[in-house]
């Protein structure tokens, strides 16, 4: 009669398998999550970005990271201009001037309409 302890070299391979398939299907799973967006209330103000590292709002690497509250920028957005450069107001924002005296960056702030 055999040691019951000793696994097959058929059973080994066999759990080496189900255990590579369910890590590849966890990760399957991990990666293609839908990301999690968080909205921000109306009236929320912040700082806008200022467009110095790519042509357009869509393709800067630094205002894409900088934006808050998982807003982003769409297809057709264009920048902003104000005090001599270009600035990036996120979509359902507006852009506005800050209230410091003098007035030197832009803000965008969180549209009121629902």
């Amino acid at each position: 009669m055999g040691n019951p302890r000793i696994i097959s070299r058929k059973s080994t391979i066999t759990l080496i398998f189900i255990g590579l398939a369910l890590i590849g299907l966890g990760s399957a799973f991990y990666f293609n999550r839908p990301v999690v967006r968080v909205t921000l209330p109306p009236g929320t103000e912040f700082p806008a970005c200022l467009l110095e590292d790519a042509p357009t709002c869509q393709k800067s690497t630094k205002c894409i990271a900088a934006a808050p509250g998982g807003l982003t920028y769409g297809k057709n957005h264009g920048a902003i201009a104000g005090f001599g450069k270009d600035w990036c107001c996120l979509d359902g924002t507006i852009a506005g001037v800050d209230h410091g005296k003098p007035p030197t960056f832009v803000i965008c702030k969180v549209d009121m309409k629902p």
